[in-house]
């Protein structure tokens, strides 16, 4: 990651994820965070069979879905 945001430059990584906020809401773009972290584990234990590196990528999914649960229960509808 440290390269892309090397590549792109910090400013613009934020711009994307503030566009991507804006058009789907903050609970969205957790959700899809979580799915990727959930698709990184599984792709790691299949291939890999890198188990303690799946689990790390399977307690960040849970925990980033647990904030996107919180969030949306918590924010106003236009913001989630």
């Amino acid at each position: 990651m440290a390269s892309i945001i090397g590549t792109i430059g910090r400013s613009a990584l934020q711009g994307v994820l503030e566009d991507l906020i804006d058009q789907h809401g903050l609970t969205a773009v957790l959700t899809e965070i979580r799915e990727i972290c959930d698709g990184k584990g599984d792709h790691l234990r299949s291939n890999w069979q890198d188990e303690p590196n799946a689990r790390i990528w399977d307690r960040a999914a849970v925990q980033i879905g647990n904030t996107a649960d919180r969030l949306g229960k918590i924010l106003p509808k236009a913001l989630r």
